[in-house]
């Protein structure tokens, strides 16, 4: 019984921080892979237009850095948001459908 009251207080608590935080965890599907297989997966889609809009780094040297790129299908106007680490596991972390077509140049 000791337990179940502890767990629920956590989960309690838990739900607490994030509220105060106004922080929402959102069960999204997040889809993961060797990078090989999640690219391809991305070219089947047809989204061949991949550029990259940051890189995480670290001063730490053992630690992992991620890059994050957009790749788009401009015929569907569908899109995915790829992150891919320096282990080789990449993650398509979202993905979606846009409209009005895509300006590269970055407005000033």
């Amino acid at each position: 019984m000791f337990k179940w009251t502890f767990l629920l207080i956590v989960i309690m608590f838990s739900y607490t921080v994030i509220a105060q935080e106004s922080l929402l965890l959102v069960p999204k599907p997040v889809v993961c892979g060797n990078q090989k297989d999640i690219f391809d997966a991305i070219e089947n889609a047809g989204e061949l237009d991949i550029e990259l809009i940051g890189i995480f780094t670290s001063n730490d040297v053992d630690a992992e850095q991620s890059a994050f790129t957009i790749s788009r299908n401009e015929i569907n106007e569908t899109f995915s948001i790829i992150e891919t680490s320096t282990t080789g596991m990449s993650c398509i972390i979202g993905s979606g459908a846009f409209t009005g077509g895509i300006k590269k140049e970055p407005i000033l």
